[in-house]
């Protein structure tokens, strides 16, 4: 495993006691391994293939739509059952049905999940999917913990896909469609935490009753984002329209993403411009060596996350790629040179033989 998701569940298959409830946690945990080993299986297939996880084909980010949703299913009847069991010693035939019914739910999710990789093995292309709504286990009363518990795990689930997806690469033109979701995701969550406070405050039936009403809606927002997360089309045009322009890069050949250097500002605006995507185009045409841009780009970007560099407003090139100056907070290193804290520098253009060499300039 790569480590991009991790099991839930806390008793495990080896569970004593009523050998029905034995009989679904084995098949909970069994499920919730497989349709996890698929999905890791699928995240390390595109990266092998030197891609970022967002500029797969449509094909596999179909398919990663509907293994997360299997993967989910399956957390679901696990913790929704571990948390019945360890609340009581009584397991009622309710309860054994209800957990029974979420396992039927994420079997058939999983088969639709290999009936989809079998299309795509043949060479055909499958639907493009659609953004499933959220159904939580159960509302009566009586497994009011254990749907809590549910929903809980998936509120885990999206808060660790954020960083798992985040981790793997965002594309810069695709920055935009990564903070619309956090924008979506973060107020909700701020919202779920102090609901969890509260529940974890009060034992009484009535209140615990009202918070999972109020959490409910929220849990939504989060099943809805980990959608996007996995298979960004589903975020709707702020991603399609970026990837409509996306054909007219194909003759660079660039073994990355064009808008590298593009302050991600700018590039947010401009991705959807054609004129833009022309001018860009029109750059890397004239750049003697493209490969040797992207390792220094990337150290610059490492930089500007552990908050070495910080990009300086109003002092972005106004001709393609549109690339920013970066001030200086602590000295780095990018490329073989050194550059002291209080300078600034960017990326400049130096003709030689009608082609361009971008080299690194420090000032101040």
């Amino acid at each position: 495993m790569s480590g991009t998701t991790a099991p839930y569940g806390r008793l495990g298959a080896q569970a004593g006691g009523d050998p029905r409830v034995a009989e679904l946690l084995r098949r909970s945990v069994d499920g919730q391994y497989r349709a996890m080993s698929m999905f890791e299986a699928t995240i390390a297939s595109i990266k092998s293939r030197g891609l970022v996880l967002w500029t797969a084909s449509i094909a596999e980010l179909t398919f990663l739509n509907i293994q997360w949703l299997s993967l989910v299913a399956w957390e679901q009847a696990t913790v929704f059952l571990d948390a019945l069991v360890l609340l009581s010693d009584d397991f009622s035939g309710s309860a054994y049905q209800q957990a029974d019914q979420l396992c039927d739910t994420a079997a058939a999710i999983s088969v639709r999940a290999i009936n989809t990789q079998a299309t795509i093995s043949q060479g055909k292309r499958p639907g493009n999917t659609k953004l499933t709504n959220y159904t939580p286990p159960s509302g009566n009363t009586g497994h009011v913990t254990a749907t809590w518990a549910a929903i809980e795990a998936v509120y885990h689930r999206v808060v660790a896909d954020l960083e798992a997806v985040k981790q793997a690469g965002i594309p810069p033109r695709m920055h935009k469609v990564y903070q619309l979701l956090l924008d979506s995701f973060e107020p909700k969550s701020q919202t779920f935490a102090y609901l969890q406070s509260q529940w974890r405050a009060t034992s009484a039936a009535e209140n615990r009753v009202q918070l999972l009403r109020q959490a409910q809606p929220l849990v939504q927002v989060f099943f809805t984002v980990g959608q996007q997360l996995w298979t960004p089309y589903l975020a709707g045009p702020a991603y399609i329209d970026i990837i409509r322009n996306q054909p007219l890069f194909a003759k660079l050949n660039l073994p990355f993403d064009p808008w590298i250097l593009t302050d991600p500002a700018q590039a947010d605006r401009r991705v959807t411009d054609q004129q833009s995507c022309r001018q860009l185009i029109d750059f890397w045409s004239t750049v003697a060596d493209p490969a040797s841009v992207q390792p220094l780009q990337e150290q610059i970007n490492e930089a500007l996350e552990a908050e070495q560099l910080t990009i300086q407003e109003n002092r972005t090139f106004k001709i393609a790629p549109w690339h920013p100056h970066y001030a200086v907070n602590q000295e780095v290193v990018i490329g073989s040179q050194s550059i002291p804290t209080g300078k600034t520098f960017t990326f400049y253009p130096r003709t030689v033989e009608g082609k361009r060499i971008l080299e690194i300039r420090v000032a101040g």
